[in-house]
């Protein structure tokens, strides 16, 4: 009798299994009830309006509205609609691990997307990019690989990969201004992000936005002021989303100075930097209601940080192939029975 051995060469001939757990990942977001999410009714309201009127003048981004009206051309079903949302969040994210993974390390390409997909599966963050904060979530991957452009020099990529990102959500802009931080040296961007990072609590940073605002005569500080006014809970400085993205940042540095394989530190604290650059607007612009919302793209970016993080160790145990597969699996399992109601 022969035994089953999920051995490397094994996984690397059977690898269909990736885009199938993805493509019933999908399958699970497009057909979830109407109640998953806080703003998935808004979503299917607006993609039945696009299915009756077609195109028409809306808040929601022109690259978000085009692409509703795509679906709505294919399918009139809305679970179709969140399907094709899903597709396409994978799909980028996919492209975005990949292109850092090409930058870090390039033969362990395919470890490393597992990782980093199980590592987000098993996070809050792509839960609410997958059915609530829908456009700011397919914006995000794009960030990321405007991110890796700037680091890699390819500052046409970067050029493209921005509009894309904004035309999926106006607050990309704030994300792409931020970025600048990545053509500081390590030790520049560490002490600009520290006076930021103490900046925020202190109420400077809404200073600082309110006398930007008034000498260029924007509406920036009275828009983010007056936003989500009456969200009394998740209005302002928040102490437990402050610590988190803090200690994020000092986890990431520590893992990397005692468990990061000393061949590719540098480029692993150059992966820690979009990090800090993505943490960065929300240490200045949330001081207003839902203030968290400006720290959610880099709180997606963190599970992928953790996935290179796991791969790249100097840890045995995360070295198997085999490991990296059984973690994919299990942790799309989870988000499966999550989006469903099972857990």
């Amino acid at each position: 009798m022969k035994h089953f051995n999920l051995n490397e060469a094994t996984i690397e001939k059977n690898s269909m299994f990736f885009p199938l757990m993805i493509f019933l990942v999908c399958l699970t977001v497009g057909f979830r009830e109407l109640d998953v999410g806080t703003d998935t009714r808004q979503y299917y309201e607006y993609f039945s309006n696009i299915v009756r009127f077609g195109l028409y003048e809306s808040r929601m981004e022109p690259g978000f509205t085009y692409l509703t009206y795509i679906s709505s051309l294919i399918s009139d079903q809305h679970f179709f609609y969140f399907f094709t949302l899903n597709l396409l969040l994978n799909a980028t994210l996919y492209t975005s691990i990949n292109r850092i993974t090409l930058y870090l390390n390039p033969d362990r390409v395919w470890p490393t997307i597992l990782f980093c997909f199980a590592c987000l599966f098993l996070s809050s963050f792509y839960l609410v990019a997958s059915v609530n904060g829908i456009r700011q979530g397919l914006a995000a991957p794009f960030l990321f690989i405007s991110a890796v452009s700037i680091l890699e020099r390819r500052y046409y990529n970067f050029i493209i990969m921005a509009i894309l990102s904004f035309s999926f959500h106006y607050s990309s802009l704030f994300y792409l201004l931020s970025l600048s931080l990545l053509l500081l040296r390590l030790r520049s961007c560490l002490i600009a992000f520290l006076l930021i990072a103490i900046a925020y609590p202190f109420g400077l940073s809404e200073k600082f936005v309110s006398l930007v605002s008034s000498l260029l005569g924007l509406n920036l500080y009275s828009d983010i002021i007056h936003y989500g006014e009456h969200a009394q809970s998740l209005y302002g400085f928040q102490l437990d989303f402050y610590l988190y993205s803090c200690l994020t940042v000092l986890f990431a540095i520590t893992y990397i100075s005692y468990f990061c394989n000393s061949s590719i530190k540098e480029k692993m604290l150059n992966i820690v930097k979009i990090y800090i650059s993505l943490l960065t607007p929300y240490f200045i612009l949330g001081f207003g209601g839902f203030s968290n919302r400006f720290a959610y793209t880099a709180w997606i970016f963190f599970p992928i940080l953790l996935g290179v993080f796991l791969i790249n160790s100097r840890i045995e145990f995360f070295q198997h192939k085999t490991i990296a597969v059984i973690f994919f699996i299990l942790s799309s399992i989870f988000f499966i029975n999550r989006v469903a109601g099972f857990i």
